[in-house]
């Protein structure tokens, strides 16, 4: 069959199915790709298409046959000193009925389009996740320093798949922004809503 060394924005579907076949678990085992899509809180399609639009690409680990999935993400965390209140992700459900509840340092993330400006990154985020609030040139604090690079970590949406971000953090800070205490939104990650396409993500103020 042959090692397909990484699947990007040159690869087809079926050289990205090839890689997946020959990944394996960290137990082990082959893949099942006849039931990931049922198991998984994202789809192969998804995965796939991630690497199409957005500055991802997969790899297997040369030894071990993992599925390596690296990305460039934006987070941004949303202060209002005038309520003294900063808004946190703490959960994503899918339509799948799996949900993720865990308290994140962020309260808005985005993976970042191939050759895509970090601050091109933060307005498409917000037109695409949260319409209703766009922040002020004035409100935006970018840390131009070295990109964080988080520690590989299991990720949250797509099974037997070990995530290594690279991230852009971006403080907000707007006395406009107030959602309350707590609001959960449906996010379509800039596609046409569908039943089977979207995330439920639930921000908490603290």
């Amino acid at each position: 069959m042959g090692y397909i060394p990484a699947i990007d924005h040159t690869s087809s579907y079926e050289d990205f199915l090839r890689l997946m076949r020959e990944a394996r678990t960290k137990t082990g085992e082959s893949i099942n790709l006849e039931t990931y899509d049922a198991e998984s809180p994202e789809s192969l399609l998804e995965l796939y298409t991630s690497t199409q639009n957005r500055d991802v690409i997969i790899q297997l680990h040369p030894q071990m046959q993992h599925v390596m999935r690296f990305c460039q993400n934006l987070t941004a965390l949303v202060e209002n000193t005038r309520l003294r209140t900063t808004w946190f992700e703490v959960s994503r459900a899918r339509p799948s009925g799996k949900t993720v509840r865990a308290k994140r340092p962020f309260t808005f993330r985005e993976t970042r389009k191939k050759g895509e400006l970090p601050k091109d990154t933060l307005f498409r985020m917000f037109r695409e996740e949260f319409p209703e609030f766009t922040p002020l040139e004035s409100e935006i604090k970018f840390d131009y320093g070295p990109e964080t690079i988080h520690p590989p970590y299991d990720s949250s949406a797509y099974l037997h798949v070990i995530t290594h971000a690279t991230t852009v953090e971006v403080n907000i800070v707007s006395d406009r922004f107030d959602i309350g205490r707590e609001r959960t939104f449906r996010d379509y990650g800039g596609r046409e809503p569908s039943d089977n396409n979207w995330v439920d993500i639930t921000l908490r103020a603290f």
